[in-house]
């Protein structure tokens, strides 16, 4: 008796999916060596970690009846695109200030749509 094929599309699509969120998860362990190096204080990095990280508990309960009204998956999807969007932005960041708060806040937003 022949075994299945484990490398089909639907693998390969779903392995590349999520190596590359992962990959865009796990870049993040080098932020606060960025932040450091644009001139924050371990208070600021603090504060700015935080930051996504509230914005994802605060936003959960809303995602979370988003989800009950629309629909998990357009809602996975919404927050997939943002947070591509999201990392990307992150380029255009060279100093700490209000546009990195709410880059980690839209980031927090996406996170919490994700999981």
């Amino acid at each position: 008796m022949a075994t299945p094929r484990l490398a089909t599309p639907a693998f390969v699509l779903g392995f590349a999916a999520n190596f590359a969120h992962s990959l865009a998860f796990h870049s993040y362990v080098h932020l606060p060596g960025h932040l450091q190096a644009l001139g924050a204080s371990e208070l600021d990095i603090g504060v700015i970690v935080a930051t996504m990280a509230i914005a994802a508990i605060g936003a959960r309960p809303f995602i979370g009846a988003l989800m009950d009204e629309r629909g998990r998956r357009g809602v996975a999807r919404v927050g997939s695109i943002v947070n591509v969007l999201t990392c990307a932005a992150y380029l255009g960041i060279h100093s700490i200030g209000p546009a990195l708060f709410a880059l980690r806040v839209m980031h927090g937003l996406a996170e919490a749509m994700l999981f």
